[in-house]
């Protein structure tokens, strides 16, 4: 596959979710989170299409919107629920955001990443 026909595939399946999204608002939680987890899927696709010398970077940021993703439905799920979300807990950006500064950084501050993890989680 090109990197022309994965852009224009998915900038079509983006527009039909945010069209589901706005046309359905029920649907929020589900397509909310599909947006964001083949946001995710298309930063790793891109990698795959694109080879960029410095890979780490990329994985990182498909990462952090990953847990973001996971963030953010967790949360809305509570909400839908009736239940008031913890903090921390599941739905806290904490540790997405660290795992997206890590990727900013580059790869030579990788090494420090699970001691920032670690001090984020506890």
């Amino acid at each position: 596959m090109t990197t022309r026909a994965a852009r224009t595939y998915f900038g079509a399946w983006i527009f039909v979710l945010a069209a589901v999204y706005y046309a359905f608002p029920g649907s929020h939680l589900y397509t909310w989170a599909l947006i964001g987890y083949s946001s995710a899927a298309m930063v790793l696709a891109g990698i795959r299409l694109n080879r960029p010398a410095r890979r780490l970077p990329w994985y990182l940021t498909a990462a952090a919107l990953a847990c973001f993703t996971t963030g953010d439905t967790a949360y809305n799920l509570l909400l839908a629920l009736g239940r008031p979300p913890g903090f921390p807990g599941i739905a806290d950006h904490r540790v997405q955001l660290r795992i997206l500064r890590q990727g900013q950084l580059g790869e030579h501050e990788v090494q420090q990443l699970p001691l920032q993890l670690h001090g984020v989680l506890h």
